[in-house]
C-alpha cells in the first residue's frame, strides 16, 4: 500500500463512521482459506467505528456434510425445496458453523452474537412445487440488531429461522441479508461470492441502476439471478449501494470500500459519479488537493479568492461523494470560443478517464453558450490533449486578449484547440 492510498482511505472514514454494513458471505467463502482474512477485514472496519452485520451461507458445508453422511439433500442453497432430512442436516451443520465463526471472531478481537434475528413464513408453492421446509423472511428484529450494534457486538446471522409457532425453516442467506439491510437502514449491502465477479454476473459491466440490474438478472443462473434481484430490491427500498465481490480475493472488501472505483460490481440507488457546478464548500478542498500540481507548475496557481470569484466557471467531478477533479470554462463571446482551464484530477484517480469526462462536460457547456471552438493552454498536459479531436496550434489560434495574457505569464504554454 502506498501512503497516497492512506489519504484516499481518509476520504471515506468520516462518511462511514457509525454507518451499518451488511456482509453476505457464501458458505464457500467461509470455507475457503480467506475466512480469516475476511474476519480481519471486519475487525478493521469495526476499529473505524463501522458497524457490521455478518450473514453467512452454508451451501458448501451442507454439500460436504451430505456427502460424508451419504445423504441426498433436496437443495443446498435455500432457494428450492427443503425436505425433512435436508432440514435436519442443515440445523446440525449451521449450528457447528456458528460456533466456529463465533470462536474465530473472538480470535481477531471481536465479539459476535448469534441469535433469532429473523422470523420466517413457509415459502409455500413455487413453480408448482411445494417447498416444504424452505422459508421466506417475514420479520426482522431490528431493535435487537440495533442494540447489539450499539454495544460494539457483531450480529452473526445464519440461514435458519422459525415462524411465530416455532417451526424451523431453511432460508436463503442472500434474501436474509437484503431484508436486514433494508430494516436497519444499511449504508451498504455487500455480497461476497466465491468466483470472479465478471464470471458470476456474466459481464464486465461494473455499475447498474436498479432497473438495469433487474434486466441483467434475467440472463443469469438461478442463484446469481436471485442475488441480483435481492440487491435491486434492497436499493429500491432505501439501501444506497449494493456491491458484488469475489470473496476469495483477499483484498477485495477493503479495496471496494476505500477506493473510489473499487474492484467489484455495484447497484446504486442514486447518482454515484457525477459532474456538478462547484460550490463554495468545494474551494478549500480543491485548492488543498491541487497544491502538488501547483508546485510542479502543472496547474496555474489560483488563490482561494480568485477561485471564489470565478466559482460559476468551475465544474467538479464527484465520485461516491468525494471530489476528485475539477475544470473551468472561460467563454469569450466576441471570438465565439472558450478556454478550458485549471483541469485537475486527484493524483490517485488518474488514468481512469475522469479528465476526459470533465473535458466532454465543458465542451457541452461551450456548445450551449454558442461557442464554435474550445482551446486549452498547458505546460505539462500536452500528452493528454495531443489526440483527436484536439490539434496543436499557436497563440494565433486564441483570442487576442488571451494571447497578451499568455505572453505576459512567461509560462510558454502549448496551445491545443478543437472546433465544435
Amino acid at each position: 500500500m502506498q501512503f497516497g492510498d492512506l489519504r484516499g482511505i481518509l476520504n471515506y472514514v468520516p462518511q462511514f463512521r457509525g454507518e451499518t454494513f451488511v456482509l453476505a458471505a457464501e458458505g464457500e467463502v467461509i470455507a475457503s482459506g480467506q475466512q480469516r482474512t475476511l474476519l480481519q477485514d471486519i475487525a478493521v472496519m469495526h476499529s473505524l467505528n463501522m458497524r457490521v452485520i455478518l450473514v453467512h451461507g452454508v451451501g458448501k458445508q451442507l454439500l460436504d456434510a451430505a456427502a460424508n453422511a451419504g445423504i441426498e439433500i433436496s437443495n443446498h442453497d435455500g432457494t428450492g425445496r427443503t425436505d425433512a432430512a435436508t432440514l435436519d442436516l442443515g440445523v446440525q451443520t449451521i449450528s457447528r458453523l456458528n460456533l466456529e465463526l463465533l470462536h474465530r471472531l473472538r480470535a481477531v478481537g471481536l465479539k459476535g452474537v448469534s441469535g433469532s434475528f429473523v422470523e420466517a413464513n413457509a415459502a409455500g408453492v413455487l413453480g408448482g412445487k411445494e417447498l416444504e421446509h424452505t422459508g421466506r423472511v417475514s420479520h426482522i428484529d431490528q431493535p435487537l440488531l440495533e442494540s447489539l450494534l450499539a454495544n460494539d457486538l457483531i450480529p452473526l446471522v445464519s440461514p435458519l429461522a422459525r415462524d411465530a409457532k416455532g417451526r424451523m425453516y431453511r432460508m436463503n442467506s442472500d434474501q436474509i441479508a437484503a431484508q436486514i439491510a433494508i430494516a436497519v437502514g444499511a449504508c451498504k449491502l455487500i455480497f461476497l461470492g466465491s468466483r470472479p465477479v465478471a464470471e458470476m454476473l456474466q459481464t464486465d459491466q461494473r455499475e447498474f441502476t436498479v432497473d438495469g440490474a433487474l434486466a441483467h438478472a434475467e440472463g443469469l443462473d438461478h442463484l446469481n439471478k436471485a442475488r441480483m434481484k435481492e440487491g435491486a430490491k434492497a436499493c429500491r427500498n432505501g439501501v444506497p449501494r449494493v456491491h458484488f465481490l469475489n470473496g476469495v480475493d483477499d483484498s477485495a472488501l477493503l479495496r471496494e470500500l476505500f477506493d473510489n472505483d473499487g474492484v467489484g460490481a455495484m447497484i446504486y440507488a442514486d447518482v454515484y459519479r457525477k459532474i456538478r457546478p462547484m460550490e463554495k464548500s468545494d474551494v478549500t478542498v480543491l485548492i488543498s488537493m491541487m497544491r502538488d500540481s501547483i508546485d510542479d507548475e502543472a496547474v496555474l496557481n489560483r488563490s482561494t479568492e480568485t477561485v471564489l470569484n470565478d466559482l460559476e466557471r468551475f465544474s467538479v467531478l464527484v465520485v461516491d461523494g468525494n471530489l476528485v477533479g475539477a475544470a473551468a470554462l472561460y467563454p469569450d463571446e466576441p471570438s465565439g470560443s472558450a478556454e478550458i482551464a485549471s483541469l485537475f484530477v486527484q493524483s490517485g484517480q488518474r488514468k481512469k478517464g475522469y479528465g476526459a469526462r470533465l473535458i466532454e462536460h465543458l465542451e457541452d457547456r461551450a456548445r450551449e453558450l454558442g461557442c464554435q471552438k474550445v482551446y486549452a493552454l498547458t505546460t505539462q498536459a500536452a500528452g493528454f490533449f495531443s489526440r483527436d479531436p484536439y490539434q496543436q496550434g499557436s497563440l494565433d489560434d486564441i483570442p487576442k486578449a488571451r494571447q497578451e495574457k499568455a505572453k505576459a505569464s512567461g509560462r510558454n504554454s502549448y496551445v491545443f484547440y478543437r472546433n465544435l
